[in-house]
């Protein structure tokens, strides 16, 4: 779809009918990152992220889960 700031590629992935994107999501394994997303998208992901972060699943499931933004930052 688009590369970021960093030149990595920013896209959905998908494998038949799933988006892996999601699947990854609904695990709790990844953040949601809006900046590189169309509006659509990241009101989806980020209701799905919600839910997942209230089951406690994935990183969620830690209540002092650092985003990696603080961690690169040295805010631990």
């Amino acid at each position: 779809m688009t590369t970021d700031r960093y030149r990595r590629t920013v896209a959905l992935v998908r494998v038949g009918d799933a988006v892996v994107n999601e699947e990854l999501i609904r695990e709790g394994l990844p953040r949601v990152f809006t900046r590189d997303w169309d509006q659509t998208t990241c009101e989806r992901w980020v209701r799905l992220e919600d839910e997942v972060r209230a089951a406690r699943r994935g990183l969620w499931s830690t209540a002092n889960a650092i985003p990696p933004w603080e961690f690169r930052r040295g805010i631990r």
